[in-house]
Parts: C-alpha cells; sequence; structure tokens
C-alpha cells in the first residue's frame, strides 16, 4: 500500500508545482503582501483537487537534482498560465490611463497599498472592476479548467517549448495595448470631441481663459463619458477575456 502511495506522489508534487505557479502569476488569488501560508494552502488544496480525480505517475528521477529541475518547470509553466490571466487586468489599467491622460487626471495619482505601485485614479477603479468582472465571471474557476485542460496537452513532467511560449506571451502583451485602446476609443472619441468644440468658442470668444475653462470641463465631461461608456462595453470585456482564456492554453501546448 504504501509503494503504491509512494508511486503517485511524485506526480501529486508536480501538480502542486503547477498550480502554486499559477496562483503566483494571478495575484489576484494571492497578492505580494498577503501571508504566504493561505497561497501555500491554496495551492495544495488545487494541486489535490486536479490531480486526485485524474492521478498520473510521472517515474521518479533518477537524483532529487533532475526532481528539482521538474518542479522547477512545472512552477514555470503555471507562472506562465498565470501570467496570461492576469492580461485582462492589463488591458483595463491602459484603458485607464488613456482616459486619465486625455482628463487631466495623470497629475493625481493613487498608490496601491498591496504593490506600493502609483497609478491614476481611474485606472485603479477600472483595475478593481476588472476584479469584479473576474470573479463575476467564475474567472477563478476558469483557472481551474485552464490547468485541467493544459494537462491533457502538456502531461506533468513533460517539456514544453519555450521559444512558443515566448511568441504567445508577445502577443498577449501586445493585445494589452490594442484592447485597451478600443475599450478607451468611445470617451477619447468624445474629449476629442469637446477640445474641437473648445478650440472653435475659444477662436470666437477670447475674453475666456480657455486654459482653466477646459480644465475643469474635461473633467466633467470625461467622467459623463465614463458613466455612458463603460456599462455598454462591458459585454466587450467579457469577450476578451474569452480570448485570453483560450489564448492562455496555447502557451504551453505543444501544437
Amino acid at each position: 500500500m504504501e509503494t503504491a502511495l509512494l508511486a503517485f506522489l511524485p506526480g501529486a508534487l508536480l501538480m502542486i508545482f503547477r498550480a502554486g505557479g499559477l496562483i503566483m502569476g494571478l495575484p489576484v488569488l494571492g497578492r505580494r503582501g498577503d501571508s504566504r501560508w493561505p497561497r501555500i494552502v491554496l495551492a495544495v488544496g488545487m494541486g489535490a483537487l486536479l490531480y486526485l480525480p485524474r492521478p498520473v505517475i510521472v517515474p521518479l528521477p533518477a537524483n532529487f537534482f533532475l526532481f528539482a529541475l521538474m518542479a522547477v518547470r512545472e512552477v514555470l509553466v503555471g507562472l506562465l498560465l498565470g501570467m496570461g490571466l492576469n492580461t485582462l487586468f492589463g488591458t483595463l489599467v491602459v484603458a485607464g490611463e488613456i482616459i486619465g491622460q486625455n482628463m487631466g487626471l495623470n497629475m493625481s495619482r493613487a498608490m496601491d497599498p498591496d504593490t506600493g505601485d502609483q497609478g491614476v485614479v481611474l485606472s485603479k477603479f477600472l483595475e478593481t472592476m476588472g476584479l469584479i468582472l473576474f470573479f463575476k465571471l467564475n474567472g477563478h474557476l476558469l483557472a481551474f479548467r485552464i490547468i485541467a485542460a493544459v494537462n491533457n496537452v502538456l502531461p506533468l513532467g513533460a517539456p514544453f517549448d519555450p521559444s512558443r511560449a515566448l511568441k504567445g506571451f508577445t502577443a498577449l502583451t501586445d493585445a494589452i495595448f490594442t484592447n485597451g485602446m478600443s475599450l478607451a476609443a468611445p470617451v477619447f472619441a468624445v474629449m476629442l470631441l469637446m477640445m474641437l468644440a473648445l478650440l472653435v468658442v475659444g477662436r470666437a470668444v477670447q475674453q475666456i481663459n480657455m486654459m482653466e475653462f477646459a480644465f475643469a470641463l474635461q473633467i466633467v465631461i470625461g467622467l459623463m463619458g465614463c458613466v455612458v461608456f463603460i456599462p455598454r462595453v462591458l459585454p466587450h470585456v467579457e469577450e476578451i477575456f474569452q480570448q485570453i482564456a483560450a489564448a492562455t492554453i496555447h502557451l504551453v501546448a505543444p501544437f
């Protein structure tokens, strides 16, 4: 009995390392400021739930060094999957930066207490909205399904192509800016029309201090644009998330 259990131990450990890598790459499941123990428990529980229904016997390498290399490789696989899913939040941050730049909010920046990074208030708001949307779309369950799908195409302990993973992750990074600009486009267009209208008014009524007037007006118009257009782009955000999830699987898939 003990010999049979020991035969499954290497595969179970590799599955836990793969799940732990995903948790490291997806901060929504555990940020740097959090205690390490909840993340360890989450990784062990997630690995057990994924491994026990379909246990796989992985031959134990000849020495500990080779097994350590396999463990590091599984952590890298999970890390790539987590970072791939995390591009959704990068897309929303880029959209918030573009809108905030046109509203003049870049002069007022907020600090994230979890990461210590500074950002535009609007980008932090959109990132928080993305966090809520992530759980609304069952993104935490999608992470389970992604690892399960990867287990079918990339067995535990099997090598993956780093060049293919790098090319896929580069494509996801490019999509951050493309999708971010598409999300910010409606509000950006309204702000552009407002600036053109102010230029016409400034030429017609030169007594108005356009600098002071425009600074207050662009914030008001920008916020109104966000209120009107952000609810309308949420279906597009859901579509982007589904595309990101599909592309994430192919980061380590051997085809």
